[in-house]
């Protein structure tokens, strides 16, 4: 199974935020599109970086409500990890478990240039390869059965 499978499935709505923006309006967008990071972007197409909701909380702890006042570009993440659309699910789980993250952009390259197409979560390539694993078994049995 590869990402576009997850992507066909699920959309490849990308929500960005420029990194200029404050955290309290970045915790606006991630609650009204009910998202858990947010794509950092000066364009709208390419990656600047990655901001979670773990990354506000943190920041949050750090300094308190003060902290709501601070710039995206101050808080996020700017090594992002990414992944393509025929990238398999096994090679982005391994990804996530072994960076520790639960989110990756899904980028096209086209022109040289990398442009955002999507997102996958944790929940979404878990989903994915269960359904994967289900399939698999059931056509197992079904094999068992035809002997």
């Amino acid at each position: 199974m590869l990402v576009s499978d997850i992507l066909a499935d699920k959309g490849d709505l990308v929500v960005t935020i420029h990194p200029d923006t404050s955290l309290e309006h970045a915790t606006k967008q991630l609650s009204a599109h009910s998202l858990g990071v947010l794509e950092a972007s000066e364009d709208g197409e390419t990656i600047a970086g990655i901001l979670s909701e773990c990354d506000i909380v943190r920041r949050i702890a750090e300094v308190g409500s003060i902290a709501l006042t601070i710039s995206v570009r101050s808080v996020m993440t700017r090594t992002v990890r990414t992944c393509t659309v025929i990238d398999t699910i096994a090679h982005v789980i391994s990804m996530m478990t072994e960076h520790r993250f639960r989110h990756v952009p899904v980028v096209a390259t086209a022109d040289g240039r990398s442009r955002m197409c999507g997102m996958v979560s944790i929940s979404d390539v878990v989903r994915a390869r269960a359904h994967e694993l289900e399939s698999t078994t059931h056509q197992l049995e079904e094999y068992l059965a035809a002997r």
